[in-house]
């Protein structure tokens, strides 16, 4: 008695998980019916059937259709068949009746059907195809039935070479594309600062690799005439979110010195333009800079030259994108007109000098020495923040 009692809890603890399982299925279904007992689903006032939705969409590849295959799921033996009105018919056909003797998922095949009508011969709309279930058996045996469902889970429309045509219900979109990051801008001013203080700090908001700046030399920089030219120089100090530092040269075309930041005499950059330390050439009319960054980087602008004139020198407008919101993050909506706050420039003793970028180069707060430029350079030469000069060939 005991094994007895054993034997039907392990039944019914399967039929419990079969159940489960094509209920799974049948919330995604296009139909799905359950019977209580052998019978036809129909008389247990199921609905026994899944009807393609004709429409203007259909209509475009319903004369194509040589094969249909219904994937069908049940808990026990059922049978039924596929049928529609077809162009090599010129009305009703169908498949033979098709069977699954067991549980589980199936393919009901519908093959060489010869295109789907879509109007009969008088030019009225006839198009019909349907895939039915015809009789299902209930589990267990008869007078102690449990109900058996069954789920019309999809149905696929192949043409004659054998390539998909469509699947009902449509496959969702697995390809959709994360949102771009919307852009944004950031405008700063900066000037000769006291040669420790950044010009203006920035801090990399989005998931980019270079920040790019537009610099424009300053209206008021432009209108001090000869004070500004090629030989000006500005620095940027890049602090990684991992602690590491890393230095950058831009400006005019004629810099060909690197910058010494801790004033040792030795350049935390290459010389000037053109190496690998340098991300940008900027004239009178302006220029971009592109700045290797990560998420998170800290960038401190600094001016190098034009110690002698305390306006502001250049105008940026750094390129960024917006962060990344995480999931379950509000996203907080940014204010029209709305920018970071540009950090106030350091402001230079004595009074306003449009001087040259020429000069004994300004330097580094450690005293440390550093050469002058040639005489012969001096009109055009850079007074700089710990700047490493080098000569020019003759």
């Amino acid at each position: 008695m005991k094994f007895t009692k054993t034997l039907a809890s392990i039944a019914a603890a399967t039929i419990a998980v079969s159940s489960l399982a094509v209920s799974a299925f049948a919330a995604d279904a296009l139909v799905s019916m359950t019977v209580p007992e052998d019978s036809k689903p129909q008389d247990a006032g199921q609905v026994n059937l899944w009807e393609l939705p004709f429409d203007d969409s259909v209509e475009a590849w319903a004369g194509k259709v040589d094969k249909a295959v219904a994937t069908i799921t049940t808990e026990a033996y059922a049978n039924g068949a596929l049928g529609g009105n077809t162009v090599a018919n010129n009305g009703w056909a169908s498949s033979d009746q098709i069977e699954s003797t067991e549980a589980g998922t199936h393919q009901w095949v519908w093959d060489s059907i010869g295109g789907l009508q879509t109007q009969d011969a008088d030019g009225k709309s006839n198009g019909y195809f349907k895939v039915e279930v015809w009789w299902m058996n209930a589990l267990g045996e008869k007078g102690n039935q449990t109900p058996a469902t069954l789920t019309i889970d999809k149905v696929d429309f192949y043409d004659k070479a054998g390539d998909l045509l469509a699947t009902y219900p449509a496959a969702a979109d697995t390809d959709t594309k994360p949102a771009e990051p919307k852009p944004i801008q950031t405008k700063a001013d900066i000037s000769f600062t006291d040669k420790k203080t950044p010009s203006y700090t920035y801090t990399v908001k989005g998931d980019i690799d270079t920040l790019k700046v537009d610099v424009a030399l300053s209206a008021d920089a432009a209108a001090a005439g000869s004070g500004w030219n090629d030989w000006c120089s500005a620095g940027v100090a890049v602090k990684n979110p991992d602690g590491t530092v890393k230095y950058y040269q831009w400006g005019g075309a004629s810099v060909n010195w690197s910058w010494d930041v801790d004033g040792d005499n030795v350049g935390e950059t290459k010389d000037g333009v053109g190496t690998e330390t340098w991300v940008g050439t900027v004239g009178a009319d302006g220029g971009q800079i592109s700045i290797p960054v990560v998420k998170g980087a800290v960038v401190d602008f600094y001016c190098l030259s034009w110690d002698t004139y305390n306006g502001v020198q250049y105008t940026l407008t750094i390129n960024d994108e917006e962060a990344a919101v995480e999931p379950g993050e509000p996203e907080e909506p940014t204010k029209p007109g709305e920018t970071e706050d540009p950090a106030e420039p350091g402001e230079s003793s004595g009074d306003v000098n449009p001087g040259e970028c020429s000069g004994e180069p300004v330097n580094p707060p450690t005293g440390a020495a550093v050469a002058v430029i040639p005489a012969v350079l001096a009109a055009a030469a850079v007074a700089t923040t710990g700047i490493v000069l080098k000569k020019r060939s003759k």
